[in-house]
């Protein structure tokens, strides 16, 4: 007589990781196995294929066939990166979510580490994660993840919200319900996981990041950060922009002092920023240029650093050129003022 096991309820997972895939191919096999190899091994994986013309299908249901946490979605024809991730949220049964993308390794630890984190500070939503370069990398891609990992604690992240996003995408683990409740991803001409970020911070949520290194991040010339209009420096600036005066309003951005704005720069990327700012709201005292010195323009004074009230006005600064940041910066240092205090950069 065979013997009769009744097993109790189990208990359901917590996390549920979310992979958008479209031509994923090369690097796609990796990183569905650096998440097989996690060390928490109670999680659900879904994929959405989102309208492939590779063998990305064949590779996503051979893994599923292997790992059942993993099931498989497909879209017929691609509904885009902020579609493919909501179809994706839609499904998520789980308190926890988390980001992942087809070309990166997550490490072994990352689901376990960002989950104790979770459950110990219930007042953060969003947690990312330090990450490592994968593969070969572009110009300024090493510096800008120094600069990435640099910014850990929730007082950095807010202080930093402005100036880039802090949190990189893939190493997202936040709380479903504070981002379902949120709206979700928005599609729309600006980076789809900077402006969540930047909608969350409007609603008060808080932010975290895990010390460790989650994620080896690779970089190659067919990543849409590289290829889509969507992730461009404009883009990016007019999104900040856009967002600044709501932020202020929403009084999320507490060490930013109340002090009439002024821009630095009067060239085209300041008449952009400006603009943007105006259409929310923002009034603008005067540019700082000394190029454009003595000229109006969008009708606003422009002032020499020398002549400018600094320490009257909050700078928003506005500069294309790294050269030039640098020297911006050399005078913001030169004469007192501080980050965050004094001047935040937008560009």
């Amino acid at each position: 007589m065979a013997a009769l096991f009744i097993l109790g309820n189990m208990p359901s997972p917590k996390i549920t990781v979310i992979l958008p895939v479209r031509d994923g191919e090369s690097y796609l096999g990796q990183a569905l196995d650096s998440l097989s190899a996690q060390t928490l091994g109670d999680f659900k994986c879904l994929v959405l294929d989102d309208g492939s013309k590779d063998s990305t299908l064949s590779i996503l249901e051979g893994h599923a066939r292997r790992d059942s946490r993993f099931a498989v979605l497909k879209n017929g024809n691609s509904s885009g990166i902020a579609g493919a991730l909501n179809s994706l949220l839609a499904r998520v049964e789980t308190p926890f979510t988390a980001r992942m993308d087809c070309d990166d390794l997550t490490s072994p630890e990352r689901l376990a580490l960002q989950l104790a984190h979770a459950e110990k500070f219930p007042g953060i939503s969003l947690w990312g994660g330090l990450v490592e370069p994968l593969g070969e990398s572009g110009a300024g891609w090493g510096e800008y993840l120094g600069w990435l990992n640099s910014i850990s604690t929730p007082e950095e992240i807010i202080l930093h919200s402005l100036t880039e996003s802090p949190l990189p995408h893939p190493t997202w683990f936040f709380r479903t319900k504070d981002v379902v409740d949120a709206g979700g991803y928005r599609d729309g001409p600006f980076p789809e996981d900077y402006e969540l970020f930047l909608r969350l911070l409007e609603r008060g949520k808080k932010f975290g990041k895990v010390e460790a290194k989650v994620l080896k991040w690779r970089d190659h010339p067919a990543r849409e950060t590289w290829t889509s209009k969507r992730y461009s420096f404009d883009a990016f600036l007019r999104l900040k922009s856009g967002y600044f005066p709501r932020l202020r309003r929403a009084g999320v951005l507490p060490h930013l002092p109340d002090r009439p704005i002024a821009v630095w720069g009067a060239g085209r990327t300041g008449r952009v920023a400006a603009g943007e700012l105006r259409k929310g709201g923002e009034g603008i005292r005067f540019f700082i240029d000394p190029v454009q010195a003595g000229k109006t323009v969008l009708g606003i004074p422009v002032l020499t650093p020398e002549e400018a009230p600094l320490k009257d006005a909050l700078i928003l600064t506005a500069v294309r050129y790294k050269d030039i940041r640098t020297l911006v910066e050399e005078f913001y240092r030169e004469k007192g003022l501080v980050f965050g205090r004094d001047y935040i950069w937008l560009y």
